[in-house]
């Protein structure tokens, strides 16, 4: 386990699920149909008729809606020409007047027959007016005059207006005979599965949308609807494997592709999401989003080239973002490269991100061992949002923290736990203290309060599993705490590193093993090393538990679990 969680890691984590939610949809194109030439009435224009359509329009103008209709209404009457039915009836179809509107429609489709938008027009007004048989008649009009270019648009402008229809009407039932005028149209499903989960018939939508794919096996925009209703029913891992398996036969599908990195984004699959959008990348590679998702993925793996190339890419396609020049300097501080870091904190400290920036610069002051200098700058800094606040507060207790004042910290935590009362940053920070303090049943108390809110808190969960393997014998309790974590996020270094500790203190020397190995595969790290070295030692491996270590040395000379285990079983 990570014995102490940066703010910079909350940080990017926060980043990195921000940007992948809001990766874009591509917006498709919207046919737009011809304009149909249509031939009018010969009426004379008598005063009366004057009358009635000028105050009509002057009425409608100032929204007297009311007195308008009425004149509208009065003229369409006498003349019978579409142009005055179709502005009585968009107007009285705008406020609610529906029997006055299918009265003017009907004047409308007489004198236009093969109008689209007329007959549209006179079903919305006879469902309004309570009439579903004879708008469904009409509706069956649209699609069989609507050409077959145009009839996708038309089933899901259908399907829009019968999902705020009233249940009596029964609006699947109406939708489900209309798709039976095009029984070979995979956009008549798309459109009756898009009505089912406006109507929450979710099996219904599932169906249909099976029904869809069945026809056109390769259509994208039906397949991520498909995985958006099993999200809906509460069936995510199955989503996420139909995801997968159209990707295996589509591979450029990429907007699916999008969809399913977003879903292992929010599992914290961060190997897998991280494979996901190398391809999004692959086929969009000057898209600033998807280059940030990956880069911010890549820094989550510890793959820092990696990282650095897709970054530096999103700053070329996106000059001035700020908060990507944040990342740049906490990738550059997770390599222990401080002048780049404070470089990149202080290119992104503007505007916007200025808090975000000076707030860096200060914990990368404190790494360096300037402590006052770092606390000489969060006095300064003026949050202006909650969130902020809380961030200073984390930050004030890592300087405390590493200048050993855990007293302090613990104070100030607690302090700041009477304002934001409940707040789980700050209790998972203050349980951190109590742990250094040594007061074991506050902290458990304090994880516990985190696991009552949020029960599937990953850090919280892992925390108290390791606690209770490394201060207690409740050794079983542990690897169930530690298993719930590593089930929610996969592949986390950290957890497999406490499964294995967990692993070996049960008494599970070869899974304890595997676990170490593959956390240490994942993240080069000191206390990883440890861990996996005492394992091999009491395996009899002393030779690869000792070149383990002194590897590990190597690359941090001043870790002190590293050392006392070398201490325990080398002298």
């Amino acid at each position: 386990m990570k014995k102490c969680a940066r703010l910079a890691g909350m940080l990017l984590v926060s980043s990195l699920c921000a940007a992948c939610s809001t990766l874009p949809a591509r917006p498709r194109p919207t046919p737009v149909p011809a304009p149909k030439t249509a031939s009018y009435p010969h009426v004379a224009l008598t005063q009366k008729l004057m009358y009635d359509v000028l105050l009509g329009e002057i009425a409608g103008e100032r929204g007297d809606f009311n007195v308008s209709i009425k004149y509208l209404a009065d003229a369409t009457a006498q003349t019978k020409d579409p142009r005055l039915a179709r502005r009585t009836t968009e107007i009285a179809l705008y406020t609610g007047q529906y029997s006055r509107a299918s009265a003017a429609a009907e004047i409308w489709v007489k004198a236009e027959p093969k109008s689209l938008a007329a007959h549209e027009a006179y079903a919305q007004a006879l469902l309004g007016d309570g009439q579903p048989r004879v708008a469904e008649q009409e509706l069956a009009t649209v699609l069989r005059l609507s050409a077959a270019d145009q009839r996708a648009n038309d089933y899901l402008a259908i399907a829009g207006l019968l999902a705020h229809q009233p249940a009596g009407t029964n609006p699947a039932a109406i939708m489900q005979r209309l798709v039976a005028i095009h029984p070979r149209s995979a956009h008549a499903y798309f459109a009756l599965a898009r009505l089912d989960v406006e109507r929450t018939r979710l099996k219904s939508a599932e169906a249909a949308i099976n029904q869809s794919l069945a026809l056109k096996p390769a259509w994208e925009e039906a397949a991520i609807f498909k995985g958006r209703i099993l999200m809906l029913a509460g069936h995510a891992g199955q989503a996420a494997r139909f995801y997968h398996s159209f990707l295996y036969t589509y591979p450029q599908a990429t907007e699916l592709r999008l969809n399913y990195a977003r879903y292992l984004v929010n599992v914290k699959d961060w190997g897998a999401a991280l494979d996901q959008f190398r391809q999004v990348v692959r086929d969009l590679p000057d898209d600033a989003e998807a280059n940030y998702a990956t880069g911010l993925l890549a820094m989550q793996m510890s793959r820092y080239a990696e990282a650095s190339k897709y970054l530096e890419h999103t700053l070329s396609l996106q000059p001035g973002n700020h908060q990507v020049e944040i990342d740049l300097g906490d990738l550059a501080e997770e390599q222990g490269d401080y002048p780049r870091a404070r470089y990149w904190f202080g290119r992104g400290a503007h505007g916007a991100s200025l808090f975000p920036g000076e707030l860096h610069l200060a914990l990368l002051l404190a790494r360096e061992g300037h402590l006052a200098q770092a606390e000489a700058k969060l006095h300064v800094l003026k949050p202006t949002r909650k969130r902020q606040r809380v961030e200073l507060v984390l930050a004030k207790d890592e300087v405390l923290s590493q200048q050993h004042r855990y007293p302090a910290a613990l104070h100030r935590l607690s302090l700041s736990l009477r304002t934001y009362p409940g707040n789980t940053q700050l209790l998972y920070a203050r349980a951190l203290v109590e742990l250094k303090l040594g007061r074991l049943q506050a902290h458990e108390r304090d994880l516990r309060a985190i696991l009552k809110k949020d029960p599937q808190n990953v850090e919280a969960l892992n925390a108290l599993g390791y606690t209770l393997t490394n201060h207690s014998t409740r050794y079983h309790e542990a690897f169930r705490l530690i298993s719930r974590a590593l089930k929610l996020q996969p592949g986390d270094p950290y957890i497999m590193d406490s499964m294995g500790w967990a692993d070996y203190r049960l008494g599970h020397l070869k899974a304890a093993t595997r676990y170490l190995r593959q956390a240490l595969a994942v993240r080069p790290d000191a206390e990883i090393s440890a861990h996996l070295g005492e394992v091999l030692w009491q395996r009899g491996n002393h030779g690869e538990a000792e070149t383990v270590w002194k590897h590990a040395l190597k690359q941090d000379p001043k870790s002190a679990p590293l050392k006392r285990i070398m201490q325990k079983f080398m002298h």
